[in-house]
């Protein structure tokens, strides 16, 4: 019977070296079933469910902060950034006009392209052409860049004593300063300046598709004395229905009107 015993595995060889033979060095950490270790491992690697619902809300309250940033710096529908940036072309204006002692101003038009609003520096020319000298040739300023309102943002310029029958309000229209800074309501038109007065003629093209329109506005008019701006999408659905004398009414209701100070330039905002 001595020869009939069946071998018994010696499971101990899977076993750390340092368990096999228990010193008083050995650690009960190194002795621990390395299969168990390595579950215990994965399992303290883990998050929890509450740190995932923290991390979720720091990223949803972080996304709500951002968004009314971005939209401020992307443009957006921001009446308050477009009067912003008409405010710092209007005053690079008149600061240019008390520098050089001479008119300077900003033209406003609506660009069919883009479906936005243009705000440029100009500059007054007088038209050596035309019988009557009070009527100026406006151009573009050399080295100034227009400007484009944010999207969704309408804009028309208040006309000073509009002819009887006429609208006060204008797709196309300017705001002058004089060479003491105070506004002026000089008659302005738009006329091809050829190669005698680049300014000119670089303007008169570039209105060419808006002058060439369905409703081409007037291109000779009083300067302005200031604007409204509304929101483009109920303009629009307005404009292309009614009559221009429903849409005048409509700007009338549903547009805040700034007007420019006479003497210090500043934006009055109405409500």
């Amino acid at each position: 019977m001595a020869n009939c015993r069946v071998p018994i595995p010696d499971f101990r060889s899977s076993r750390p070296a340092a368990c096999a033979t228990r010193t008083p060095s050995s650690s009960p950490a190194q002795c621990r079933n390395p299969v168990r270790q390595s579950a215990i491992r994965n399992r303290q690697s883990a998050f929890t469910l509450t740190e995932l619902l923290i991390v979720v809300g720091l990223i949803v309250l972080i996304v709500t902060l951002a968004i009314p940033a971005f939209s401020l710096i992307a443009g957006g529908r921001s009446i308050d950034a477009a009067q912003n940036q008409i405010g710092a072309v209007l005053g690079r204006a008149r600061s240019d006009a008390i520098g050089l002692q001479e008119p300077r101003g900003a033209v406003f038009f609506y660009d069919p392209t883009t479906a936005r609003v243009g705000v440029a520096e100009v500059f007054y020319d007088v038209d050596t052409d035309h019988l009557d000298t009070t009527q100026y040739r406006i151009g573009y300023v050399p080295d100034r860049d227009e400007l484009l309102l944010p999207v969704g943002v309408g804009c028309q310029t208040l006309v000073d004593s509009p002819a009887t029958g006429g609208q006060p309000y204008s797709l196309l229209g300017v705001i002058m300063f004089d060479g003491q800074g105070r506004v002026m309501t000089r008659r302005w038109e738009v006329k091809s300046g050829g190669t005698d007065n680049p300014g000119a003629e670089r303007l008169f093209q570039r209105l060419q598709p808006l002058l060439t329109g369905p409703q081409p506005p007037k291109v000779v008019d009083n300067a302005s004395i200031g604007f409204v701006m509304y929101d483009r999408e109920p303009y629009d659905a307005v404009a292309s229905q009614g009559s221009a004398t429903t849409t005048s009414n409509w700007v009338r209701d549903n547009s805040i009107p700034f007007l420019v100070n006479r003497y210090n330039g500043s934006l009055l905002r109405g409500e």
